[in-house]
């Protein structure tokens, strides 16, 4: 072919840069979308566009170049070695540069201080394991042979023969030292009791409209009272309010709680004594 019509076909042809696809981890674009929506991008910055242009124009001259190249002699093995090697070439280099290289030049910050690991050792507790049952409190300790204990600052307190079963889980321990505890059966379902220190566990008997139905309730701070967090109504999604019931007895009230902005809530702390629940509203507020 001569080279004025491959020239003028690889000039077309490389155009198809902006048609490369970027595949992130939650949608698929273009680069010629990218290009065209730059300027409704959060945070733009003209730098940042003006790099994604001079990358887009050297790739599509490096296209274009490719493109000439197998049009000067379209039926030798030319177009084989671009469609197997040079167009597979170009679309990884077109997805590092605008999925990774730009993007890390623009976002992220150089490190200028040096980093220091000054925290003081508070105490140490070998052959241990903590967690805190995924609610926030006081953390709990296991050995490497499944034994569990509290974690009293750097002392550990053995825990009541039920806290201490493989399918239990201590959740919450008061300031009277009354014990909250979760137990899973093998089917998956959850039950949760109280047990006094040395004393008999008690089951705690989940309120209608518990809402999440896998919910776990929360000691109050004195240990006399636990919380749910119910529905309030039928809508959807469902309205939340917060049953305060006493672990002995039947005394009970319901918390309202439409006031609130939208967003699950989960209780993380309640004093009794002053009359106060802190909430944790969609995790964040």
């Amino acid at each position: 072919m001569g080279r004025a019509r491959a020239a003028t076909l690889a000039t077309f042809a490389s155009f198809a840069v902006y048609g490369v696809p970027l595949v992130g981890p939650h949608a698929v674009w273009l680069v010629g979308e990218t290009l065209l929506k730059a300027r409704r991008r959060p945070g733009f910055d003209p730098a940042w566009l003006a790099a994604e242009v001079g990358a887009a124009v050297g790739l599509q001259l490096v296209a274009g170049l490719v493109a000439y190249w197998v049009f000067r002699r379209p039926r030798s093995a030319r177009p084989v070695i671009a469609l197997l090697v040079a167009a597979p070439t170009i679309i990884a280099v077109t997805d590092w540069l605008f999925l990774i290289a730009i993007p890390t030049r623009f976002l992220v910050e150089p490190e200028a201080a040096a980093e220091h690991a000054a925290w003081p050792l508070e105490c140490r507790v070998p052959d241990r394991m903590l967690f805190n049952g995924g609610v926030p409190g006081p953390a709990w300790a296991i050995d490497s042979q499944g034994e569990r204990a509290w974690l009293d600052g750097c002392r550990l307190q053995a825990l009541p023969p039920m806290a201490r079963d493989p399918g239990a889980m201590p959740i919450a321990r008061a300031a009277s030292g009354r014990l909250l505890v979760m137990r899973a059966a093998r089917d998956g379902t959850q039950t949760w009791a109280w047990v006094d220190p040395g004393g008999v566990p008690v089951d705690l008997t989940p309120p209608e409209g518990r809402w999440p139905s896998y919910s776990a309730p929360l000691l109050s701070s004195d240990g006399v009272w636990v919380v749910w967090t119910v529905r309030d109504g039928d809508a959807q999604p469902p309205p939340q309010a917060l049953l305060v019931r006493a672990v002995t007895g039947g005394d009970e009230r319901r918390v309202r709680l439409r006031a609130l902005p939208l967003g699950s809530v989960r209780p993380i702390s309640f004093d009794a004594r002053a009359g106060e629940i802190t909430l944790a509203v969609s995790e964040r507020t």
